[in-house]
């Protein structure tokens, strides 16, 4: 019980920090909209100066894949890991 009692102080730290970060998280999505075309100009290529970019078309499986290991990490209380 007393070891408990001792960590409870670096709990309430840790709970802390993950309900601001969960709550910036929130706020930023309350404030990023898109254009209603946004999503379907992802696919496009795209130039900046003479570089040219590739589009992002989420209909494939392995941007699917990037996306969803993206979704899994980003709750993580720890932040990114190797």
């Amino acid at each position: 019980m007393c070891k408990r009692v001792e960590k409870l102080s670096i709990m309430l730290a840790r709970l802390q920090r993950m309900g601001i970060d969960f709550l910036n998280v929130v706020d930023a999505a309350h404030r990023g909209t898109l254009q209603a075309d946004a999503l379907d100009g992802l696919p496009q290529p795209t130039q900046r100066g003479a570089q040219r970019l590739a589009g992002v078309d989420i209909q494939k499986p392995r941007m699917r894949a990037v996306l969803e290991a993206v979704l899994a990490l980003a709750p993580s209380p720890e932040g990114f890991t190797i």
